[in-house]
């Protein structure tokens, strides 16, 4: 399989286990015990390295990666050693239901500069609910106890939770939010879980509603010099991946996929269907050195790729979770350049703040450049 020289690949993820040590009620993942191997791994990251462009994000994930964390020793000095020599910049991400997590596990994350995802849904009563081991017991006390020690070792501004959001708990959300604020986090990624429960029209109005909250909150922490970010929001100032979403994209930049045995694809959920119907989203397999034909050779071009995603994502979301996940976005581009840019008035005459505040100053790139540069 040659590599995708016509494509930029912006993200990879690289599920390098389906195991974990929990039993999520909300998780789609089987958990079938498949772990990748080495030779998988190396050929994973030699064709996202090889794609185009100059800034990438790698998302090592599972299942529970540290079940597999011999393999994450391998991929990251090797894919740091790669990019250096293409000239890239690229970023390590990992995500972990921190139960696991020792002080080897962090030394080597700090070393390496990781961006780490926590999931934790909120304060017990939410995260015990849905977040258990085989015994049915809740995780929440374990994982509460961990990120104690994590926060002692790494740097806040490399710590995000990762909070799963359902209908059933959604008027809860702000409340959450607040109280993993309230545990040393700053950073928080929203994510609607795919599939479980159904989003009604109520519930959807009550999501935008704690949205909005959230953003409030943030807006008004600013006054306090207390500075808070949602994760969409921080890669949309940074890599303006909301704003590629929003124009057409190629489904390569941002949803690509690699699983234990190298199968790929753009979405975890699809990799998780039933046989034949998983087939149909397998788009090739990178230890095979295989790729279907109709996504070896094409070149993004907005109407066709527009065509090629709808195509993809044909499976009708009775769960309307993927609505969910555009209204997230929808406000989360809203409060980068039109909600916050009321606040850039107020701050103008104090530049001090531009070091933190991630806004978009539209009249002054020169100003706006310099404060980006600064935002993590």
């Amino acid at each position: 399989m040659n590599p995708l020289l016509n494509k930029e690949i912006f993200e990879m993820k690289l599920s390098i286990t389906t195991d974990c040590v929990l039993r999520c009620r909300y998780c789609f993942v089987d958990k079938n015990n498949q772990k990748m191997e080495w030779k998988v791994a190396k050929k994973a990251i030699d064709f996202f390295l090889n794609s185009k462009g100059k800034n990438k994000i790698l998302k090592i994930y599972g299942g529970e990666p540290l079940l597999n964390f011999n393999i994450v020793k391998k991929i990251v000095p090797y894919a740091k050693k790669q990019a250096i020599s293409k000239n890239i910049n690229l970023t390590f991400s990992l995500c972990t239901n921190a139960v696991l997590l020792e002080q080897k596990h962090i030394d080597f994350f700090k070393k390496h500069k990781f961006q780490l995802a926590i999931s934790l849904d909120g304060k017990k009563i939410t995260h015990d609910r849905f977040r258990k081991f085989r015994d049915g017991k809740g995780s929440f006390d374990i994982v509460v106890r961990n990120l104690a020690f994590l926060f002692q070792n790494i740097k806040k501004e490399n710590i995000a939770a990762n909070i799963g959001i359902v209908p059933s708990e959604v008027r809860r959300l702000f409340d959450n939010y607040k109280y993993i604020i309230s545990l040393g986090f700053d950073t928080v990624n929203l994510e609607p879980i795919y599939g479980f429960e159904i989003w009604d029209e109520k519930n959807q109005k009550e999501f935008e509603k704690q949205m909005k909250k959230i953003i409030d909150f943030i807006l008004k922490g600013i006054h306090k010099k207390q500075f808070l970010f949602l994760t969409t929001i921080n890669r949309e100032l940074k890599y303006k991946t909301l704003s590629r979403l929003n124009k057409g994209t190629c489904l390569f930049d941002q949803f690509l996929e690699i699983y234990p045995k190298g199968d790929m694809g753009f979405s975890s959920f699809f990799f998780n269907l039933p046989e034949p119907q998983r087939k149909r989203y397998i788009i090739g397999n990178v230890a095979k050195q295989e790729i279907r034909p109709e996504y070896s050779s094409c070149r993004y071009s907005k109407r066709n790729c527009q065509n090629c995603l709808t195509d993809y994502f044909n499976i009708f979301d009775k769960s309307q979770s993927s609505e969910i996940v555009r209204r997230r976005n929808f406000y989360s581009e809203n409060a980068c350049y039109e909600k916050y840019a009321t606040m850039v008035a107020k701050i103008k005459n104090n530049p001090s703040f531009c070091e933190k505040i991630p806004f978009k100053e539209t009249h002054n790139q020169q100003e706006y450049q310099v404060c980006i540069e600064q935002f993590r």
